[in-house]
């Protein structure tokens, strides 16, 4: 059996996912929704063996690995804490910008 850990998104992350909304509304609701129900069922997903995905960088606040997720065109951004069962999503970005090797 395979154990499931618990997953928040974070305050930045949250808001990464409202501005990727408003965003893709000014030219499409539809697709605003679509992409937002696809960056969620990822973040859900990852309550299941969420080491699986590459790690990415490393944050300097909480001294873990940082990993991503690809949800094309977004990267998912966030950590894990095996000793909690948690997982905290901390960035979403687009892949077409610079991407972070440190994290807050």
């Amino acid at each position: 059996m395979v154990d499931r850990y618990r997953v928040i998104i974070g305050n930045q992350a949250f808001e990464d996912i409202e501005q990727i909304h408003d965003f893709i509304s000014q030219s499409s609701e539809q697709n605003a929704g679509l992409m937002v129900a696809r960056l969620l069922d990822a973040i859900d997903d990852l309550s299941i063996l969420p080491h699986r995905f590459r790690v990415s960088g490393r944050s300097k606040r909480h001294s873990v690995n940082i990993q991503s997720r690809v949800v094309s065109p977004y990267l998912i951004y966030y950590f894990v804490s095996d000793s909690d069962k948690l997982v905290t999503v901390t960035d979403i970005i687009h892949g077409a910008r610079k991407q972070p090797t440190t994290f807050d």
